[in-house]
C-alpha cells in the first residue's frame, strides 16, 4: 500500500503457511453472510449479493462517531452501469436485480442513478444486517490476531466500526468474484461453500484440531456429512433450489455424497484452479485485515470498479 507498511512478503507467507486455516474461519463468516443477506431479500441469493455491494457503497451513511445510525435522506449510492461493471454482468442483469431490491423497499432508483430508500423500515433492516456483520467482523479479526496472523492491534485499539464493515463486505463480495469460475454461478459457489464449511465446522470449533490441521486439509474420516434439508436450514435458500444445484455439483464432480449426506472431500479441493483462488482469497483477506489500523490509501479491485 502506498504510504504505509508494506505486508505483502507476511502476507503471502502467511496465507502459504496457515491457508487452511484461515479458509475455514473465513468460510464461517461467508456462511453466516448468507443467511445475514437474504433477510434482507428472503429466497433472492443474487439479489441480496447486489445488496451487499449497494451497502458497501452506502456505509458512510450509516455510520458516525463509531456508532451505527440511520441515515439522513435518501443518499445516492450509485448506478447500474457502475454495479453492473463491479460483477462483470450485463447492465440489463443488474437492472432487473435492482429493480427487485426496489418492489421490497430496500432502495429506490431515479434519474441520477440508486438510493436507499428512506423509510425507517429499510434503515433498521440494514442496521440489523450490518450490527450482526460487525459482530462477525470482531470475531475473525480476534481469532486471526489471536493465531498471529494479523500484527496487534496498534496501541491497543480495536479498528474503527466503518473499517471492519469494510472489510466484511468487501472480503465477502471478492469471494463472490474470485470463485464464480471454477465453481459455477453464484448460487452453486454459494452451496459449495456451505458444505465445505459445515464438513469441517468440527475443525474450525476445536482448538486443538484447528492447531493440528493448520496447515494441511482436514482428512476425510473427520468431515461431516450435511443433508440436503440441513444444507437449506443453514443457508436459507429454498430446498428445491438447494437440491437441484447439489445434484448438478455431484455431476460435476465438486462434491460427494458422505455418510448419508453430501460433503466437499479432499478430492473435491485438490484441483489446481481451486486451490490457486483459495490461495488468492486467502491472501486478500489477510491483506485487507493486515491493514485495519493503517491509513487507509488503496482501493481493492473491486473498489476499483466502482
Amino acid at each position: 500500500m502506498d504510504g504505509t507498511p508494506d505486508h505483502t512478503r507476511e502476507t503471502r507467507q502467511a496465507a502459504t503457511t496457515s491457508m487452511r486455516l484461515v479458509s475455514r474461519l473465513t468460510s464461517e463468516v461467508s456462511l453466516n453472510n448468507v443467511r445475514r443477506s437474504l433477510a434482507l431479500m428472503p429466497g433472492r441469493l443474487h439479489e441480496s449479493i447486489v445488496a451487499q455491494l449497494l451497502i458497501r457503497r452506502a456505509l458512510p451513511f450509516f455510520v458516525a462517531n463509531e456508532t451505527l445510525v440511520l441515515p439522513r435522506g435518501a443518499p445516492l449510492i450509485g448506478t447500474i452501469g457502475a454495479v453492473a461493471r463491479s460483477f462483470e454482468r450485463s447492465d440489463e442483469t443488474i437492472r432487473r436485480h435492482v429493480r427487485c431490491l426496489a418492489s421490497q423497499g430496500l432502495v429506490t432508483v431515479t434519474a441520477d442513478g440508486i438510493r436507499i430508500d428512506p423509510s425507517p423500515d429499510t434503515g433498521a433492516r440494514v442496521l440489523a444486517y450490518l450490527m450482526s456483520l460487525h459482530d462477525d467482523m470482531a470475531w475473525l479479526a480476534a481469532e486471526l490476531r489471536g493465531w498471529g496472523l494479523l500484527p496487534p492491534a496498534a496501541d491497543g485499539r480495536w479498528p474503527s466500526t466503518e473499517r471492519l464493515l469494510r472489510f466484511g463486505l468487501d472480503i465477502g463480495l471478492y469471494a463472490f468474484e474470485r470463485f464464480r469460475g471454477p465453481i459455477g454461478g453464484w448460487t452453486s459457489m454459494t452451496l459449495w461453500n456451505a458444505l465445505s464449511t459445515l464438513s469441517v465446522r468440527d475443525v474450525t470449533t476445536d482448538a486443538a484440531l484447528s492447531e493440528r490441521f493448520r496447515h494441511r486439509s482436514t482428512p476425510d474420516e473427520v468431515r461431516r456429512a450435511t443433508s440436503l434439508r440441513g444444507l437449506a436450514a443453514a443457508t436459507g435458500l429454498p430446498y428445491p433450489t438447494v437440491r437441484r444445484h447439489v445434484l448438478a455439483l455431484e455431476a460435476a464432480g465438486r462434491v460427494a455424497p458422505w455418510r448419508g449426506g453430501y460433503a466437499v472431500l479432499t478430492a473435491q479441493l485438490m484441483d489446481e484452479a481451486i486451490e490457486r483462488r483459495v490461495a488468492d482469497y486467502v491472501a486478500f483477506v489477510l491483506a485487507r485485515g493486515a491493514a485495519l489500523d493503517e491509513p487507509d490509501r488503496s482501493k481493492s479491485r473491486i473498489e476499483a470498479s466502482r
